[in-house]
């Protein structure tokens, strides 16, 4: 069950992160790029696949001036089960690299925050895989999938 308190009914930008050749780490990435073919693009909603330069998109996210950014990321983190997910505070990441990606998840959530004053909203998953790979292992596939269904819920009835 997928518990968050994101608003709907403002406009969202959904930021996906990942290198989908390290297994896992490409979950940001596959998951925005899925849900943007499979709703395309709306007034009301931005979703972004930036893969591992999250940084090039920071002025396309500021123009479109959401209320709400979710940052996608595979982040390694201790708690939970592998294939786990938590919406973390993004003031609580570590400064360093937690991904595969050069700019880290707090600095892209403190730029955005600064900027525009949008609620961020960091959807960190456990990954199980940064191998060499080009496919999600079978939890982060179906972790893929409630939240394709979680977003396009929400994006699609607000």
């Amino acid at each position: 069950m997928i518990d968050a308190d994101i608003d709907f009914n403002k406009k969202i930008c959904i930021l996906g992160i990942g290198n989908r050749m390290r297994g896992d780490d490409g979950f940001g990435s596959v998951l925005a790029a899925e849900l943007s073919s499979s709703l395309g693009q709306s007034g009301n909603y931005l979703i972004i696949d930036s893969g591992t330069v999250p940084e090039n998109y920071i002025g396309r996210i500021i123009k479109f001036d959401p209320g709400v950014v979710v940052v996608v990321d595979a982040i390694k983190f201790d708690a939970g089960p592998p294939g786990g997910f938590e919406f973390a505070d993004y003031r609580m990441l570590s400064e360093d690299s937690q991904s595969t990606h050069g700019i880290s998840v707090k600095m892209i959530s403190e730029t955005l925050k600064s900027e525009m004053g949008a609620e961020i909203f960091v959807l960190a998953v456990k990954a199980v895989n940064f191998e060499l790979s080009e496919t999600l292992s079978g939890e982060l596939i179906k972790l893929k999938n409630e939240f394709m269904k979680y977003f396009k819920e929400g994006l699609c009835t607000s």
